[in-house]
């Protein structure tokens, strides 16, 4: 037993491949070393294998536009609704972008060389309209 183990070799392994091309601009995932500003510094939690999976997320907001590349692998288009249609969201739907932003920081696709990724990035996304494509500019001249 003692002989096998002098004859192993330490190997390093990475487990999760970071190809997002604008993974390193995602400053609220990880600061550089030596940084005190605030972040997630969740790397260390996907190299732990939670990654999101299983878990449902809505955004409840101007809608989420589930045919975007960074999402539609995790947008679950029956659970999201447009209260302002009162229907269904379709597939596709465009949206003032604020819903789509949230849902990408949440739970944008990893390791498809789009953008960045998402904090649970295999987390399943659904998207509610409760404002349609009102902006917070047309209410404050309300």
């Amino acid at each position: 037993m003692v002989e096998w183990f002098m004859h192993q070799k330490l190997k390093k392994y990475q487990l999760l491949s970071r190809t997002d091309p604008r993974f390193q601009e995602q400053w609220y995932i990880k600061r550089p070393a030596g940084s005190s500003e605030p972040t997630y510094n969740i790397t260390s939690t996907w190299d732990k294998g939670c990654t999101g999976k299983g878990i449902m997320v809505a955004v409840v907001d101007d809608g989420v536009d589930g045919s975007h590349p960074e999402l539609r692998k995790n947008y679950k288009w029956t659970l999201s609704y447009d209260y302002v249609a009162n229907e269904h969201m379709k597939y596709g739907t465009p949206v003032s972008g604020h819903g789509n932003k949230c849902a990408g920081i949440i739970a944008g696709v990893a390791n498809n060389g789009l953008c960045g990724r998402g904090l649970a990035y295999e987390a399943n996304i659904a998207g509610n309209d409760l404002f349609g494509m009102l902006t917070c500019s047309s209410l404050y001249k309300l």
